[in-house]
């Protein structure tokens, strides 16, 4: 499926009315591209995840511990025009600035989408950088 940077725009739009309406804690942004002076909208969210100790130091996410370590979290959802859909970068840090690594972002995964994940992890999460503010983040890729 894909969609026009229109249908884009409306559709988040839509998801950030909805986020409003639940206290989701969307934003809708907009970036100027510096090429043509455009404005570019985006979806950006930012929150803090409670992870357990052991999903945080090894392969396993899915033990049950009740030591929950605070994770930072922020998404950002972008038209992509080359292939007319969206994309989801996010980035995942401790709360002490320490950025996770690729392979920790792996191990992390749920286990529903553990196995797909761990048999073909670069057409899954891959680390580049991110065009507007020229930081590496993670993306995923939800289009095959």
């Amino acid at each position: 499926m894909s969609m026009t940077y229109q249908q884009f725009v409306d559709y988040a739009t839509d998801l950030k009315s909805h986020s409003d309406s639940i206290d989701d804690g969307w934003s809708l942004c907009q970036h100027q591209c510096p090429m043509n002076e455009n404005y570019i909208k985006y979806l950006v969210k930012k929150k803090i995840q409670k992870m357990n100790k052991y999903s945080l130091k090894s392969d396993h996410s899915d033990s049950h511990t009740e030591n929950n370590i605070p994770v930072v979290c922020e998404y950002h959802i972008l038209y992509n025009p080359s292939y007319s859909c969206p994309d989801v970068f996010f980035n995942m840090w401790s709360t002490d600035g320490k950025l996770f690594s690729l392979e920790h972002v792996w191990s992390l995964v749920h286990y529903f989408l553990k196995e797909n994940v761990e048999r073909d992890k670069w057409n899954a999460i891959t680390q580049e950088v991110f065009t507007f503010f020229s930081t590496k983040k993670f993306l995923t890729k939800l289009v095959q």
